[in-house]
Protein backbone atom coordinates (compact mmCIF):
# COMPACT_ATOMS: atom_id res chain seq x y z
CA UNK A 1 0.00 0.00 0.00
CA UNK A 2 1.24 3.72 -0.91
CA UNK A 3 1.16 6.67 1.54
CA UNK A 4 0.09 9.47 -0.81
CA UNK A 5 2.22 12.43 -0.18
CA UNK A 6 1.31 15.63 1.70
CA UNK A 7 1.10 17.77 -1.28
CA UNK A 8 -0.46 15.91 -4.66
CA UNK A 9 1.46 18.40 -6.97
CA UNK A 10 4.94 17.44 -5.48
CA UNK A 11 5.63 13.90 -6.07
CA UNK A 12 9.03 14.09 -3.55
CA UNK A 13 7.47 15.72 -0.51
CA UNK A 14 7.76 13.60 2.59
CA UNK A 15 4.11 11.46 2.86
CA UNK A 16 3.12 12.36 6.53
CA UNK A 17 5.26 15.27 8.02
CA UNK A 18 4.44 14.02 11.53
CA UNK A 19 6.24 10.76 10.96
CA UNK A 20 9.45 12.98 10.29
CA UNK A 21 11.59 13.21 13.56
CA UNK A 22 12.69 16.62 12.59
CA UNK A 23 9.52 18.42 11.54
CA UNK A 24 9.41 21.98 11.36
CA UNK A 25 8.14 23.22 14.83
CA UNK A 26 5.91 26.49 15.35
CA UNK A 27 8.10 29.40 16.28
CA UNK A 28 6.76 29.67 19.36
CA UNK A 29 8.34 26.42 20.48
CA UNK A 30 11.53 27.10 19.28
CA UNK A 31 14.54 27.60 21.88
CA UNK A 32 15.24 31.08 21.13
CA UNK A 33 18.99 31.72 19.06
CA UNK A 34 20.43 33.52 21.44
CA UNK A 35 20.30 30.98 24.15
CA UNK A 36 21.03 28.21 21.81
CA UNK A 37 24.16 29.74 20.85
CA UNK A 38 25.22 30.35 24.69
CA UNK A 39 24.26 27.24 25.56
CA UNK A 40 26.41 25.86 23.05
CA UNK A 41 29.52 28.12 24.00
CA UNK A 42 29.00 27.41 27.38
CA UNK A 43 28.64 23.56 26.74
CA UNK A 44 31.92 23.75 24.96
CA UNK A 45 33.67 25.29 27.92
CA UNK A 46 32.23 23.31 30.58
CA UNK A 47 33.54 20.02 28.97
CA UNK A 48 37.20 22.56 28.39
CA UNK A 49 36.85 22.49 32.19
CA UNK A 50 36.65 18.87 32.74
CA UNK A 51 40.45 18.06 31.90
CA UNK A 52 41.37 21.45 33.85
CA UNK A 53 39.62 20.32 36.57
CA UNK A 54 42.23 17.16 36.68
CA UNK A 55 45.09 19.42 35.87
CA UNK A 56 44.07 21.53 38.54
CA UNK A 57 44.17 18.05 41.23
CA UNK A 58 47.74 17.07 39.79
CA UNK A 59 48.60 20.87 40.54
CA UNK A 60 47.56 20.65 44.15
CA UNK A 61 50.35 17.77 44.67
CA UNK A 62 52.49 19.80 42.83
CA UNK A 63 52.29 23.21 44.95
CA UNK A 64 52.19 20.86 48.45
CA UNK A 65 55.68 19.29 47.66
CA UNK A 66 56.89 22.98 46.77
CA UNK A 67 55.00 24.37 49.63
CA UNK A 68 54.03 27.45 47.20
CA UNK A 69 52.19 30.48 48.15
CA UNK A 70 49.36 29.53 46.00
CA UNK A 71 48.36 26.23 47.86
CA UNK A 72 45.47 27.43 49.90
CA UNK A 73 43.74 28.56 46.61
CA UNK A 74 44.13 25.42 45.43
CA UNK A 75 41.66 22.82 47.12
CA UNK A 76 39.65 26.29 46.02
CA UNK A 77 40.26 25.74 42.37
CA UNK A 78 39.66 22.35 42.14
CA UNK A 79 36.37 22.48 43.29
CA UNK A 80 34.75 25.52 41.67
CA UNK A 81 36.38 23.65 38.89
CA UNK A 82 34.89 20.88 38.76
CA UNK A 83 31.20 22.26 40.38
CA UNK A 84 31.61 24.03 36.70
CA UNK A 85 31.91 21.04 35.12
CA UNK A 86 29.39 18.80 36.83
CA UNK A 87 26.42 21.54 36.75
CA UNK A 88 27.37 23.03 33.55
CA UNK A 89 26.92 19.98 31.25
CA UNK A 90 24.24 19.08 32.35
CA UNK A 91 22.48 22.15 32.39
CA UNK A 92 23.23 23.51 28.80
CA UNK A 93 22.65 20.01 27.82
CA UNK A 94 19.24 19.92 29.17
CA UNK A 95 18.34 23.41 28.27
CA UNK A 96 18.97 22.55 24.50
CA UNK A 97 16.63 19.89 25.02
CA UNK A 98 13.90 22.34 26.24
CA UNK A 99 13.85 20.91 29.95
CA UNK A 100 12.90 24.15 31.78
CA UNK A 101 13.72 22.66 35.03
CA UNK A 102 17.60 22.57 34.49
CA UNK A 103 17.63 26.48 34.74
CA UNK A 104 18.38 25.96 38.94
CA UNK A 105 21.63 24.00 37.41
CA UNK A 106 22.23 26.49 34.76
CA UNK A 107 22.18 29.40 37.87
CA UNK A 108 24.23 27.15 39.62
CA UNK A 109 26.79 26.81 37.08
CA UNK A 110 26.43 30.70 37.51
CA UNK A 111 27.42 30.53 40.92
CA UNK A 112 30.24 28.22 41.04
CA UNK A 113 31.38 30.28 38.05
CA UNK A 114 31.44 33.91 40.16
CA UNK A 115 33.19 31.14 42.50
CA UNK A 116 36.08 30.36 40.50
CA UNK A 117 36.43 34.27 39.28
CA UNK A 118 37.39 35.13 43.02
CA UNK A 119 39.55 32.46 43.39
CA UNK A 120 41.34 33.78 40.29
CA UNK A 121 41.23 37.06 41.40
CA UNK A 122 43.06 35.67 44.55
CA UNK A 123 45.35 33.86 42.98
CA UNK A 124 46.24 36.71 40.71
CA UNK A 125 46.82 38.61 43.84
CA UNK A 126 49.10 36.27 45.21
CA UNK A 127 51.24 35.48 42.35
CA UNK A 128 51.45 39.97 41.39
CA UNK A 129 53.21 39.91 44.21
CA UNK A 130 56.06 38.13 42.46
CA UNK A 131 57.04 41.00 40.24
CA UNK A 132 59.03 43.75 41.01
CA UNK A 133 56.63 46.68 42.68
CA UNK A 134 55.68 49.26 39.42
CA UNK A 135 58.09 47.05 37.05
CA UNK A 136 57.04 46.45 33.40
CA UNK A 137 56.42 43.20 34.14
CA UNK A 138 54.32 43.35 36.85
CA UNK A 139 52.15 45.97 34.77
CA UNK A 140 51.83 43.90 32.03
CA UNK A 141 50.72 40.78 34.38
CA UNK A 142 47.93 43.23 36.05
CA UNK A 143 46.60 44.46 32.47
CA UNK A 144 46.33 40.79 31.13
CA UNK A 145 44.94 39.26 34.27
CA UNK A 146 42.40 42.26 34.22
CA UNK A 147 41.48 41.49 30.47
CA UNK A 148 40.95 37.70 31.18
CA UNK A 149 38.59 38.60 34.32
CA UNK A 150 36.59 41.10 32.47
CA UNK A 151 36.37 38.63 29.85
CA UNK A 152 35.31 35.74 31.59
CA UNK A 153 32.80 38.52 33.75
CA UNK A 154 31.14 39.54 30.01
CA UNK A 155 31.13 35.78 29.19
CA UNK A 156 29.24 35.24 31.91
CA UNK A 157 27.01 38.17 31.89
CA UNK A 158 25.77 36.97 28.57
CA UNK A 159 24.91 33.57 29.73
CA UNK A 160 22.63 35.39 32.25
CA UNK A 161 21.25 36.77 29.77
CA UNK A 162 20.25 33.51 28.01
CA UNK A 163 19.25 31.89 30.97
CA UNK A 164 16.56 34.75 31.78
CA UNK A 165 15.32 34.70 28.15
CA UNK A 166 15.26 30.75 28.11
CA UNK A 167 12.96 31.31 31.40
CA UNK A 168 10.54 33.68 30.16
CA UNK A 169 10.33 31.18 26.64
CA UNK A 170 9.60 28.47 28.62
CA UNK A 171 7.20 30.34 30.63
CA UNK A 172 5.54 31.53 27.45
CA UNK A 173 5.44 28.07 25.67
CA UNK A 174 4.03 25.84 29.21
CA UNK A 175 1.19 28.82 29.42
CA UNK A 176 -2.11 28.07 27.72
CA UNK A 177 -2.73 30.28 24.48
CA UNK A 178 -5.80 32.17 24.34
Amino acid sequence: MSIPPLDPTNPYAAPYAASQPFAEQPASVKLPVFCKVMFIISLVFCCLRVPLAMLSVLGYFVLQQRNDPLLPTALFEIVTGAGIALFGIPANGFMLARKPWALLLGYSTVAVTVGSVFVGIWQLSIMSGQHPAGSPEQMIFIVGSLLGVVLRLAILGLYVAALVKFSAWARRVSSPQV
